[in-house]
């Protein structure tokens, strides 16, 4: 074996970008000119390119400089690929019922570059609108994901902004949450490496700062019908207090009008205006963003609100995954071959007791408490149909994820089976009912709601399509444990079809 001399970087090239300016690519190597040749930077910088999911192949070859034979220049060819989508969906699910969907996204966006039809600068862009009989929403994304990175010496922060008008009708048939808003934001990462004996564990750490402005109307509609016979809390006082002729204290009132609304649902009824910056650290050790084979997602997110009261609610999350074993792995094309995978995850949320409705915590759905439908895990108003949220939850999962078919990178089926555990708790509700007597009078009964301390449990399967870059979730589950607060349970509501877009 005869070892060469090391040699040093000399000129770096790039060839074969038509649409991607050459900082948008250079930005994501990992060596300079001037540098010692490093093989390891060269391959990282190959898979960071290819990870951006603008080309379709990238070389990277070095080459003898002709004036100092100490240097090698660098080759780095790409070929591109097209990178704007339009995507159009119709779904069904138990929360939104039917709904059309309409996503156009731009991960190699450039807003100053019409004359290249806005491609080229690495700016992230989506719009997207959600249309359903009880769900309608339309968000605008914007994201730079180099932000001043000249002026800032080379450090690379995120900034963007959202806006979006949200139409929510599905939490239950009397409550209707409108918000229209947007949000700034700004994102960084930081190395943990400066803390002692931990922070070579913790390595990398996204620090996102958010400060999100709101205008939120909340409806309310009658849910107590004459059945009921809800009196209200002045109504109920003064039955409490009723003295008869012998100065007895009776449980016993005259009629008088019973209520159409439930207290505590009448309560959020208004319109309201709101800032509120949230905090999010994120540690994300995942070998892939969709169907991650191993590592960790952890999720730590603050936020204050600022209105007409002020409230604050913290969230944490925890995803691990671990590879158990992998079939046919030189044969990625036969059924059933692939990685088998255990997902481990648990979220826990405190809020404070002032915490409106619009802000507080629901589970149920797609994501957390499968098998339940969306907001009805947890408190709910006297009639049962309408979700109040909680300002506690704490929820536990753990899932099998396995292969089925692969046909090839972009496009593949899994399937999944899964329990999840968890509650949504709130305040104690009380409710006075009036109760009539043969003799035409009332009493009152003290009916209290208060599902502290009781938990939910439900077990299901799934199926995972990957369509290129939009994967599909489709979830079934069935509840076998139910807390006081839950309503007879309906097979639809144990199905759920989630879907998202990646970039």
């Amino acid at each position: 074996m005869d070892e060469s001399s090391l040699f040093d970087i000399g000129i770096v090239y790039i060839t074969g970008n038509e649409r991607t300016k050459d900082v948008v690519i250079r930005r994501e190597l990992s060596f300079f000119p001037g540098d010692r040749y490093n093989y390891y930077r060269i391959d990282m910088s190959r898979q960071r390119l290819m990870n951006m999911d603008y080309f379709e192949k990238v070389d990277i070859v070095e080459a003898p400089n002709p004036q100092d034979h100490s240097k090698k220049d660098i080759y780095v060819d790409v070929k591109e690929k097209l990178t704007g989508q339009v995507g159009v969906g119709v779904g069904f699910s138990s929360q939104d019922m039917l709904f059309g969907t309409i996503t156009i996204t731009q991960p190699n966006f450039d807003w100053k570059n019409y004359k290249n039809w806005f491609t080229g600068g690495g700016q992230h862009f989506r719009i997207k609108g959600e249309f359903g009989i009880h769900r309608q929403d339309v968000i605008l994304s914007f994201t730079e994901p180099y932000f001043l990175h000249e002026q800032l010496k080379g450090r690379k922060v995120a900034a963007g902004f959202d806006v979006y008008w949200k139409n929510n009708n599905a939490l239950g048939p009397d409550l209707r949450i409108m918000r229209i808003g947007g949000d700034l934001r700004a994102a960084t990462p930081i190395s943990m490496a400066w803390i002692p004996t931990v922070g070579k564990y913790l390595g990398v750490i996204k620090v996102e700062g958010a400060l999100a402005g709101e205008y939120i109307r909340v409806g309310v509609d009658k849910s107590l019908d004459y059945d009921d016979t809800i009196v209200g809390e002045d109504t109920a006082w003064i039955m409490r207090r009723h003295v008869n002729k012998r100065g007895r204290v009776q449980k016993r009132m005259v009629p008088l009008e019973f209520e159409r609304y439930d207290k505590y649902l009448k309560k959020e009824k208004g319109s309201y205006a709101v800032l509120a910056p949230t905090i999010t650290l994120t540690r994300d050790t995942r070998d892939a963003l969709f169907l991650p084979t191993s590592g960790a997602l952890t999720i730590l997110k603050g936020r204050v609100g600022v209105g007409s009261t002020i409230y604050g609610l913290v969230e944490a999350s925890h995803s691990q995954y671990f590879k158990l074993f992998e079939l046919f792995e030189r044969k990625p094309n036969y059924v059933f071959s692939g990685s088998h995978v255990l997902l481990l995850r648990g979220s826990i949320g405190f809020a404070s007791h002032n915490t409106p409705i619009f802000d507080r915590f629901f589970m149920g759905g797609s994501e957390e408490m499968r098998g339940f439908r969306y907001g009805f895990v947890g408190p709910k108003d006297y009639s049962g149909d309408n979700p109040m949220g909680g300002n506690f939850k704490f929820m536990v999962s753990a899932e099998y994820i396995f292969p089925i078919w692969r046909y090839n990178e972009n496009i593949s089926v899994h399937g999944a089976v899964w329990t999840d555990i968890g509650n949504v708790w709130w305040k104690e509700r009380t409710y006075y009912k009036a109760l009539r007597c043969m003799n035409g009078q009332y009493v009152v009964e003290r009916k209290k709601f208060d599902n502290f301390g009781e938990i939910n449990a439900s077990v299901g399967g799934s199926l995972i399509l990957q369509l290129w870059r939009m994967p599909i979730r489709v979830n079934y589950g069935v509840p076998i444990f139910k807390d006081s607060d839950s309503k007879d349970w309906k097979p639809l509501d144990g199905l759920t079809l989630g879907t998202g877009f990646s970039f």
